[in-house]
């Protein structure tokens, strides 16, 4: 072989730096022809193209801004959350074209200004119209956003972003911000406009109200409507939500199931706890340190309560492995299905256990293992289809609650999590299997479930179901129109004795007194349809407007004070009477004016006119995709048909 080597070692030293060259360079050759991929073009658009490099950066600014400031990308900017990268990329592009963008020194002194423009937006979001309450945490919210900002800054910095990256991202940020603004800025309003709109958003009405609703004028002997009529609105609300159709009315059978549960009361379990006194002294002379009595007779109560305690929660534990053990030798031949859940043979609505045999094994096994003669759990079941509220509402079992993960679910949560009811299926409950797991009702009780039958969200399949229901709706409806017509009536009524008295005489005795009303708000609940309500706001405002604002309302005449007006959406007439006006003072004009300007501004952010949606980039420079698709998102996975944000927040 040392013969081999020395006869052709020039051939072999000359063949191995050839093919060393070849490793060498062939790494540059084809970068060459195939070019450095992150300056492969991503999207392509009218003038100009985004490179794997700017998107990639652009996703990171992204990552950025989440980190500063939650809110800021999909909710302050309005960034699309599925193309965030590529959505984010156009307005950067578009701001640095207007010259809204600067370098890295602009974007480090932005902070403050910043955190001033996001706490304007937080108390805004939080304390709405309340302009005193705005003033006074203003400075404190903006010191605070200003302090967290600088914290996130030095994070990203420390993390091994360069300062002139960090702070050139913050200059990406504050020339968006400013495009928003320069567009924002294109409102006006005329001193006339800004006038009426702040004393339409700020004058107030102190009044008292009452509402007759027609549902409590049906009676006996209330007409009786024809087959025709019932036909009619079955019909025309069988596949309307109730609350959701004319006059609320709809028959559309929401989900619902059929529900059975062994209650097994903590009480009961204890009372028949027999604790044997020698034993109980015993414990109490082996642990006086932790009883501070001076003898065992003043002690004996705590010491009882505490065996009897641990002797309590000792069965019931024996009390769940029981029940886990009689159902997992009921299910344990189940096929699994995908998800790792077992399914139910076909026909295991006619072989299940009864819930009454079951109550019976597993007091029999609890007995076996800890000697004690517990009472018989208690097999109960409702025969109704029971709707979520029902379940919510049932006695005892009705407040109950298990832990799933880290989080209590009440019983109806944990039932309608069924994915049969369309619930994501996170509970582990089956449908016809007996749930492993208890549910903890209050004081402790004991509750197993068992969903025997589930029914969707479905129509009603013939009128018969819903007969009665619909009957009494067309007896309601019967009698507002009654309602309806007397409406001017019930006003005299008022104008002559007062409202109290003419509700009174009607049936009402609860009257909502002092009320505030402006022209968008009720301090108290009106239960009425938001147009019929606003309606019933603007008549009172409209009423305020004429009263002499340097008179007391109560000493102006009572006829010139009252609103009375049928709310067809909750099948009701409502009156109010004006106690006291407070119009817009030329102080409160002056603080509130600005704020009307910002919801001037607000309105051109509707999601057909905003301008800076992702959808509306895409149309407006007529952006393709070249290595990318338009219709991936950041991840490289298809678009769901979710959509984006509508519109950023006011950004200014």
């Amino acid at each position: 072989m040392l013969k081999f080597f020395r006869k052709y070692n020039k051939i072999i030293l000359g063949f191995g730096f050839a093919l060393l060259m070849v490793v060498f360079l062939l790494p540059q050759g084809v970068s060459q022809i195939v070019g450095d991929p992150r300056q492969r073009t991503a999207y392509a658009y009218d003038g100009g193209r985004i490179t794997e490099a700017q998107l990639l950066q652009a996703n990171q600014d992204v990552a950025f801004l989440k980190e500063i400031y939650p809110p800021l990308a999909e909710g302050y900017l309005g960034l699309d959350p599925r193309q965030t990268g590529l959505h984010w990329a156009l307005l950067v592009r578009l701001a640095e074209d207007a010259g809204y963008v600067g370098g890295p020194d602009d974007g480090r002194s932005s902070l403050r200004t910043l955190a001033e423009i996001f706490a304007e937006f937080e108390l805004r979001s939080y304390f709405g119209p309340d302009l005193a309450a705005i003033a006074s945490q203003r400075d404190a919210m903006t010191q605070t956003l200003a302090t967290l900002f600088e914290q996130a800054r030095a994070r990203a910095i420390n993390s091994g972003r360069t300062v002139d990256a960090v702070d050139r991202t913050l200059a990406r940020v504050r020339g968006v911000l400013r495009l928003y603004e320069a567009y924002l800025n294109t409102v006006s309003l005329s001193e006339r406009e800004l006038a009426r709109q702040t004393r339409d958003a700020y004058a107030t009405a102190v009044v008292d109200a009452g509402q007759i609703a027609a549902a409590s004028k049906v009676t006996d002997e209330t007409p009786e409507p024809t087959e025709l009529e019932i036909i009619a609105a079955f019909d025309e609300f069988k596949d309307v939500r109730r609350g959701e159709g004319r006059h609320g009315f709809g028959y559309l059978r929401p989900p619902a199931v059929r529900l059975e549960w062994l209650l097994i009361p903590r009480s009961g379990i204890a009372d028949a706890v027999v604790l044997d006194p020698v034993e109980v002294n015993a414990h109490w002379r082996a642990n006086r340190d932790r009883y501070t009595g001076t003898s065992f007779s003043e002690d004996r109560p705590r010491v009882e309560r505490e065996l009897r305690d641990r002797q309590v929660e000792r069965v019931i534990a024996e009390i769940q492995r029981a029940f886990k053990g009689v159902v997992l030798q009921n299910t344990g031949r189940f096929e699994t299905g995908p998800d790792g859940k077992p399914i139910p043979p076909a026909d295991w609505a006619e072989r299940r256990p009864l819930f009454s045999d079951l109550a019976r094994l597993v007091e029999e096994r609890a007995e076996e293992r800890t000697g004690i003669d517990i009472p018989t759990p208690q097999a109960l079941s409702d025969p109704r289809w029971l709707a979520r509220e029902d379940v919510a509402a049932l006695p005892v079992v009705g407040n109950a609650r298990i832990v799933v993960g880290r989080r209590p679910v009440a019983l109806d949560e944990l039932v309608f999590s069924l994915p049969e009811l369309g619930g994501d299926g996170a509970g582990g409950l089956i449908a016809g299997v007996a749930h492993p797991e208890p549910l903890i009702a209050q004081g402790g009780d004991l509750v197993f479930i068992r969903v025997d039958a589930v029914r969707p969200e479905s129509p009603p399949a013939s009128v018969a179901e819903v007969r009665a229901q619909i009957v009494n709706d067309l007896k309601t409806l019967y009698e507002y129109e009654r309602l309806a017509e007397g409406v001017s009536e019930l006003e005299q009524a008022i104008i002559e004795v007062g409202l109290e008295e003419a509700m009174r005489l009607r049936g009402v005795n609860t009257i909502l007194a002092d009320m505030t009303v402006r022209r968008d708000f009720f301090s108290r609940t009106i239960t009425a349809s938001e147009e019929d309500a606003a309606a019933f706001r603007d008549a009172i405002m409209d009423k305020a407007a004429a009263l002499d604002p340097t008179v007391p309302a109560t000493d102006q005449p009572i006829a010139d004070r009252v609103v009375a007006q049928a709310m067809p959406s909750a099948l009701a007439v409502v009156a109010a009477v004006i106690k006291e006006i407070q119009p817009v003072t030329t102080e409160l004009y002056q603080t509130a004016a600005p704020a009307i300007f910002r919801a001037a501004r607000n309105s051109l952010q509707s999601p057909d006119s905003w301008p800076f949606r992702l959808e509306s980039l895409i149309d407006r420079f007529n952006v393709v995709g070249v290595s990318r698709s338009l219709d991936e998102g950041d991840d490289g996975e298809p678009l769901t048909p979710d959509a984006g944000p509508d519109h950023a927040a006011d950004a200014g």
